[in-house]
């Protein structure tokens, strides 16, 4: 496989990737990443994690931590295709629906109980700081303000994580900040969260990341 990208006239070489037969699933799903991700880096590095055979999420630690955050979480189409990937790996979620905290994540998976963390804290951030609430302001003047203050909440966030590169500051603000708000989840699901919090720190900050990308 040989990947491209067209800059200004020229086109650059970006990688060469020797692969073996594929299975159809992988024809689907690499199908799948062409058509409906905008973002040339972000589809980029989805396509190199399958080819590798990494987890989708594997890389971007790097680019949200080099690339301007005008480019990634700021960026439409970079928002859009976390939501997507989030969406079709861990669960379908939309961009404006409320999630409901009480509802419990029986069956643990650390993407999907990060996602919900991180959308809990934004929402109640949003909610407690500015008293603003999707179904009190869908279809009013107040809309622009609920996305632009959601939009604010999640940068600041999100900046404040990717400046926490040493393991202990992250897993203290993780703790403190994120987890600040209400989340049922059974005693289970809070042990693995917490081993995976320590074990595989670099993991669960790439995904809240994500997850404040996806909600921004």
């Amino acid at each position: 496989m040989i990947h491209t990208e067209k800059q200004g006239n020229n086109v650059r070489l970006l990688g060469t990737t020797r692969l073996d037969p594929p299975e159809r699933e992988w024809i689907d799903k690499y199908r799948e990443i062409r058509e409906h991700l905008w973002h040339a880096t972000f589809r980029r590095q989805r396509l190199l994690n399958l080819v590798s055979n990494k987890a989708w999420y594997m890389g971007f630690d790097s680019l949200l931590c080099t690339i301007a955050s005008e480019q990634t979480m700021e960026n439409e189409y970079f928002c859009h295709d976390v939501r997507e990937s989030f969406k079709y790996e861990v669960e379908n979620m939309t961009d404006e629906t409320e999630q409901n905290s009480d509802v419990e994540v029986v069956e643990y998976s650390c993407e999907k109980l990060v996602l919900r963390l991180v959308k809990s804290y934004v929402l109640s951030k949003l909610d407690g700081k500015y008293q603003l609430k999707w179904k009190e302001v869908q279809g009013s003047l107040k809309e622009k303000e609920y996305r632009e203050k959601k939009a604010k909440i999640a940068k600041s966030a999100f900046l404040d994580v990717r400046s926490r590169t040493e393991k202990s500051d992250f897993i203290n603000y993780f703790a403190s900040t994120i987890c600040s708000v209400s989340q049922r989840m059974n005693e289970e699901s809070f042990e693995k969260l917490t081993r995976d919090l320590y074990e595989d720190t670099d993991k669960v900050r790439t995904l809240t990341m994500l997850a404040l990308s996806a909600n921004s």
